[in-house]
């Protein structure tokens, strides 16, 4: 006849592997929707960074005519490596891997998740808009507009 020891303190072997397998099957569903809840929060921080250029070049053109100056809009591009300090406090760090990037002083760049959205600034108008090879607005440079 078997004795089982009711003083028993420890975890069996059989236990321990059934509470890894546990584990690891959550982490297993869990992890995509981490890497995908990044990317959402990176689109989501880029669409209010478009609004608040476009917004930042109004209010700099509004400015500029309430102070009785021509009708100005501002350079977006800075010397520096931060992009869009004229009309966003502190402006918006380059980044040559994903995120914003300067061609020229009207040609800006957003990189996210390999894809990317090309915007064109006419400081005569004012207008910053997906740049003419994005016309049609599809894909990364609709979804930072909308």
């Amino acid at each position: 006849m078997i004795k089982f020891n009711a003083t028993k303190r420890a975890f069996s072997l059989l236990e321990i592997i059934i509470a890894i397998v546990i584990l690891g099957t959550l982490l297993f569903m869990a992890l995509p929707k981490f890497y995908i809840g990044q990317d959402d929060a990176k689109l989501a921080l880029a669409k209010s960074q478009v609004a608040a250029v476009i917004s930042g070049i109004s209010v700099y053109h509004s400015n500029a005519i309430l102070s009785n100056q021509k009708s100005t809009y501002p350079n977006l591009k800075s010397s520096d490596s931060r992009l869009f300090q004229s009309v966003i406090k502190g402006g918006i760090a380059s980044d040559n891997t994903e995120g914003w990037r300067a061609i020229d002083d009207t040609t800006f760049i957003y990189s996210l998740a390999g894809e990317r959205a090309v915007f064109s600034y006419d400081p005569i108008s004012g207008d910053f808009d997906c740049a003419p090879e994005n016309s049609d607005r599809k894909g990364l440079c609709k979804a930072l507009l909308e």
